[in-house]
């Protein structure tokens, strides 16, 4: 090194300055590893609440403030040679305001992406003022760290100044736009996001180097780059470094998890999916930050044991599905036990690989249907976890079976390309409607409050025409049936069609399924229920049923004239006039419904069936309404009329009976699943355990019932006094009782006497009593004595409607 004295007929001057073109490289390369890790933490981020998305907003300030801006303002300064290139006439800086000026680029950069937002929309005013905050940040950045340049006093061409901050501005702000408007279509691949990460660099970078070359450097009095200076700033280079390092692994380890997960989704295309479809009050759907759905792999392909044994919505196992969707609480204290099983079993591992489900003869194990349950039950699990939802919130089942990994169809173009080489979004080839895989999905519709807090979860809402391409070449399913299957889907958490009270014409149309069995036509928007129309009458008086049973067998032509007929009688009452107009008017109704001509062959069924309609209140169990079918059946090659219809499975029809709200079905369900897997979970299905409790099968608690401290001695005695047999007994006698007892279910298990009593048949009329006073005293309908260990039910599910309608069909056909 020379000596100081050298230098001091240049103390005061303006010394000359040069670059390495070199380290100016690396610095802009830094500048772009942390503009491109900042895009993709901003990327994932989701929502303005939760932990999840603040972390990644701290996360992309201290990428871009810390790296991108100080780590590259640092190595650029290091691409400054002043002099000759003098070790002892090079930049020095304040340690301590160099660490400081670390935070002042972090902090401007946190608030402009917090102005900028999460969201899928692009808002000018947004995107303006949060860039305009960042490049001024970023020129504050630069200038305050010019200031802390210890040995030179700094001075600036105002033209370049301004010119650095317009630069450092305009690009960026060229740079979010471009980035959040390709966020907003769902556009923002992975080397589109680095394109938006280039410009960025480019705006921190233009910025400071067009101010450097306005920058000017007067050397300060006896002030120069000692030993000891230049070891703290090699350290600070090594920090630098260390820095950039570390944003470089970031970045890698971001695009690796992207690729697994691309794999992984590609894989369970092939396989047995379960998937979550939740839809906002918008209508926007539920992904991950990547547009992807919410799933998780039940196993790797159905096992069919038989020719007729295909998984569809019409196979007994997704009945039971079904149910259990809409009853979640019959399986979710399983789900522990089922989890242990599988593994103690050795059919699955703690990591989720499986083991083989066949046997020696290569057909499927023994339980297989449970063991498939099981899987199903286990996935619901993780998949709630993995949305940090209870499990009963996680939604229903959708009542079909979407195909995946779809094949594209084999034509002139396909046999001159490999498969594996063909882009299915560029290309828009189309697939055939059966693949591999099968795909399954819980729907859901959620409140905003919810909406907000699975955001904060790192989910995010889109819409739907802009997921179509990402999950139909993710999936492999054309986007035609995609679109569908979505559309039916909203519409299906959206609409809770049920039938209301009162007396309904409806039509029965059955025809001989291709697989086996039978299919019916019902409502395409509600798969549940007939085509039916009301007819505006209370209840039915004899004259009017016998009216109608007279049309018995008759089409529909018949039926419309003998109402027409009845209607214009001169000699007819008018309350028989006005019936008979209702009628003409409800079915006349009902074939405009239907809109096709081989309605009018349909024949009359002159006695009414009940079906389910809706209870007096949101709480009440459903009712019972009459409905008055024309029937027929159908040949096979026969289509659904319109556009409203379509033929459904009627299992499925009859599985869906069961599974409105309040019914009394569900405890029922609860307590046939329990008892169907008691015996490989080894589980006694006798009684009751710790951990499965369901409406009719609870254990009588030791305690008194936390909520019965809450209902006052009026309400109490309200109750007890429509209870038949305890009309007579003592007020404070009969209020001590309530209190002393509880049983929440129909089963108990108390080790005192037993006494057989009559078998009583727990119904839809029954069940509230029944529960009430059980409910209020402890003991079930029927006891005469409290020391009872239990009291036998014949459980019994809503009638089937369906089963009665096709019956009728088919014997008169």
């Amino acid at each position: 090194m020379r000596d100081i004295h050298d230098f001091k007929d240049i103390e005061g001057s303006y010394v000359s300055r040069r670059h390495a073109p070199g380290i100016v490289a690396l610095s802009f390369i830094v500048c772009f590893i942390g503009s491109w890790t900042t895009i993709e933490l901003f990327h994932k981020r989701t929502h303005f609440k939760g932990w999840y998305n603040w972390g990644l907003l701290s996360g992309c300030a201290l990428s871009m403030g810390g790296m991108a801006i100080w780590c590259m303002r640092f190595i650029g300064n290091r691409a400054i040679i002043l002099g000759d290139g003098e070790p002892e006439l090079q930049p020095m800086f304040s340690a301590g305001m160099t660490a400081l000026s670390f935070f002042l680029p972090v902090i401007f950069t946190e608030i402009a992406f917090a102005v900028v937002g999460p969201e899928d929309k692009l808002y000018y005013m947004r995107v303006a003022l949060g860039s305009t905050l960042a490049g001024l940040g970023y020129s504050a950045a630069h200038y305050g760290g010019q200031a802390q340049m210890t040995n030179y006093d700094c001075f600036y061409d105002l033209p370049y100044v301004l010119g650095a901050i317009i630069i450092s501005v305009v690009t960026n702000i060229a740079a979010v736009g471009i980035y959040v408007w390709l966020r907003s279509i769902w556009n923002a691949k992975f080397w589109l996001r680095g394109i938006s990460a280039f410009l960025m660099a480019g705006a921190v970078s233009g910025m400071y180097w067009v101010a450097s070359i306005g920058t000017f450097f007067r050397l300060k009095k006896d002030v120069y780059l000692t030993p000891s200076r230049e070891r703290i700033r090699d350290a600070t280079t090594v920090i630098v470094v260390v820095l950039s390092i570390l944003g470089c692994f970031l970045l890698i380890m971001l695009a690796i998890m992207k690729e697994a997960a691309k794999v992984r989704s590609s894989h369970r295309a092939q396989q047995v999916v379960l998937a979550t479809a939740v839809f906002n009050e918008d209508g926007k759907l539920m992904v991950t930050a990547e547009g992807v759905l919410p799933n998780r792999k039940i196993t790797n392909s159905y096992l069919e044991q038989g020719l007729n044994d295909t998984f569809n919505n019409s196979h007994p196992t997704f009945q039971w599905i079904l149910r259990t969707t809409h009853n979640w609480k019959s399986v979710e204290d399983l789900v522990p036990a089922m989890r242990d099983h599988l593994v103690a079993s050795g059919l699955k591992n703690r990591f989720g690989s499986e083991s083989n489900y066949t046997n020696d003869e290569g057909t499927p194990i023994k339980d297989y249907q449970l063991i498939f349950r099981e899987l199903f039950c286990t996935a619901a699990a993780d998949l709630a976890d993995d949305l940090h939802q209870p499990l009963n919130k996680l939604g229903i089942i959708f009542d079909n079976i979407i195909s995946t990994d779809q094949k594209p169809k084999q034509n002139r173009f396909m046999m001159d390309k490999r498969s594996s080489s063909v882009d299915l979004e560029k290309e828009g080839i189309e697939l055939e409607a059966i693949g591999k895989g099968q795909l399954l999905f819980l729907v859901r519709k959620v409140t905003q409050h919810e909406a907000d807090s699975l955001q904060g979860a790192g989910y995010r809402f889109a819409d739907i025409k802009h997921l179509i391409p990402i999950l139909g070449a993710l999936f492999r399913i054309r986007r035609v049936d995609l679109a569908k299957d979505l559309e039916e889907m909203y519409l299906y958490t959206t609409k809770k069609h049920m039938l209301e009270p009162g007396i309904h014409l409806g039509f029965f149309c059955a025809r001989a399924s291709v697989a086996a069995g039978f299919e019916i036509l019902a409502r395409r928007d509600a798969r549940y229920l007939l085509p039916t129309m009301q007819v505006p009458l209370g209840n039915l008086e004899e004259w009017q049923i016998e009216f109608l049973k007279s049309l018995d067998a008759e089409n529909v032509s018949t039926c419309l004239k003998a109402f027409n007929k009845s209607a214009r009688a001169k000699a007819s009452p008018p309350i028989q006039k006005l019936f008979a107009s209702q009628l003409r008017f409800s079915l006349e109704q009902l074939k405009d419904e239907i809109d096709d001509s081989f309605f009018n062959d349909a024949r009359f069924i002159g006695t009414p069936v009940e079906v389910p309609c809706r209870g007096a209140t949101d709480r009440s169990r459903p009712a019972k309404a009459l409905l008055f079918a024309f029937r027929m059946v159908a040949p096979l090659q026969a289509r659904a009329p319109g556009k409203k219809l379509e033929f459904t499975p009627l299992v499925l029809f009859k599985t869906y009976q069961h599974v409105y709200k309040n019914a009394v079905d569900h405890a029922i369900f609860a307590r046939q699943t329990y008892q169907e897997f008691s015996n490989i979970l080894d589980l006694d299905p006798r009684v009751n355990t710790e951990h499965f409790k369901t409406p009719l099968a609870s254990p009588l608690p030791e305690e008194e019932p936390s909520h019965l401290k809450n209902v006052s001695r009026q309400r109490l005695f309200k109750i007890r006094d429509r209870l038949p047999f305890r009309q007579n007994m003592d007020n404070n006698e009969t209020l001590e009782e309530l209190r002393a007892h509880h049983l929440g279910g129909i089963m108990v298990s108390r080790q005192v006497s037993i006494k057989v009593v009559p078998l009583v048949t727990l119904t839809q009329d029954n069940a509230s009593f029944i529960e009430e006073e059980i409910f209020m005293t402890g003991r079930p309908y029927g006891f005469e004595e409290p020391n009872m260990a239990k009291v036998a039910f014949k459980e019994e599910e809503v009638p089937d409607y369906a089963g009665e309608l096709l019956t009728i069909s088919m014997k008169l056909r």
